[in-house]
């Protein structure tokens, strides 16, 4: 009899064990391919996330995952609208923007639900039919001002205030688990500066022009057209002024001076001024000097703007200066003379 209690109860134990063999085990799959992309590493500095995971199990109607921070990191503030999920088979962004899972404090028909509860940020699917992320899908969870889809985010997550690793969860009612490291430093950024001296090139092809004999049957030009050239990175530009020393062509000898003045110069009319043109660039020539053929502008002992530019030049400018004049029969004879005066500015 004694025999036959102990078969029975070793056959017994037999079955029982034969059943757990038997029995169905479910394993947290691990996900993969997972990282977090922080805007600042700072130490108590606000920060976006980009958090990205691959799902082998996927997340079923109902469900939810979970991302937890260690204790430390401030996620007071984090509200479903500073939050953004997509999904899909390569980048996870297939299923991005106007088509990512809508959002709100709670799931209801087509809108996932998201909130912050301490340190863990769960986002819950629906019951909604389709509400589902495939399995094996690269998840992409967007966290701060990143956050776009159906309105900006407002708020960031605030970086540990101590300098070290920390570990990132991956864990909820989906089943699968992850771990993700991230660092906090001092300081990650690295303040630069630099600086760029002004230019500015100015100079005159010529220093001498001569009109040579004067007569009445002629209006005489300068021998030389002198070229203004002009360069300078000025943020708005420069500007170039003539003035004269006698506003005229001066006699010494007979203490007298062709005038000068704005005039259409004539063979046998006494006159004297001066013409600019552009020669390489684009400056822009004063009105009172933009002239051709005989018609010549004013020159004066006090300056006057000539040309002007209202940004910097990446090529040099030129400007061109014809002198004219003139003379009647009444002309004092001897030798004319006159200094004139350019003068270039930069405007910075």
């Amino acid at each position: 009899m004694a025999k036959q209690r102990i078969t029975r109860s070793i056959s017994i134990i037999t079955l029982i064990l034969l059943n757990f063999l038997y029995l169905p085990f479910v394993y947290a799959a691990p996900t993969s391919v997972m990282s977090d992309s922080m805007t600042r590493e700072k130490a108590s500095t606000p920060s976006n996330h980009t958090i990205k995971f691959k799902t082998p199990t996927g997340v079923p109607v109902g469900s939810n995952f979970q991302i937890t921070f260690p204790v430390g990191f401030n996620m007071s503030t984090i509200v479903f609208g500073d939050m953004d999920i997509s999904w899909g088979n390569t980048t996870g962004l297939e299923n991005n923007d106007t088509a990512a899972q809508a959002l709100a404090a709670n799931p209801s028909g087509p809108t996932w639900g998201a909130a912050v509860a301490g340190q863990v940020l769960t986002i819950t699917s629906t019951a909604s039919t389709g509400s589902t992320i495939p399995a094996n899908s690269i998840i992409v969870v967007e966290i701060g001002t990143n956050a776009t889809y159906g309105g900006t985010g407002t708020h960031q997550i605030v970086n540990h205030a101590t300098p070290a690793s920390y570990t990132i969860t991956i864990g909820g009612g989906f089943g699968d688990t992850g771990t993700m490291k991230i660092v906090i430093v001092t300081d990650e950024q690295v303040a630069m500066t630099g600086s760029i001296d002004p230019t500015l090139t100015f100079s005159l092809s010529a220093n001498t022009t001569a009109f040579g004999n004067l007569t009445t049957g002629a209006v005489a030009t300068g021998g030389t057209v002198v070229q203004l050239t002009v360069g300078t990175n000025a943020n708005t530009g420069y500007a170039i002024t003539v003035q004269d020393t006698y506003a005229g062509l001066y006699n010494a000898g007979t203490v007298s001076t062709i005038a000068s003045a704005h005039a259409i110069l004539a063979a046998g009319t006494e006159g004297y001024g001066i013409q600019a043109a552009v020669g390489l660039g684009t400056p822009t020539i004063s009105a009172g000097y933009l002239y051709s053929g005989t018609e010549v502008g004013q020159l004066t002992v006090a300056p006057q703007n000539i040309a002007t530019n209202a940004t910097a030049t990446t090529t040099n400018h030129r400007i061109d200066i014809t002198h004219k004049a003139s003379i009647n029969p009444t002309t004092e004879p001897g030798n004319y003379v006159d200094t004139i005066t350019y003068i270039a500015t930069a405007l910075f």
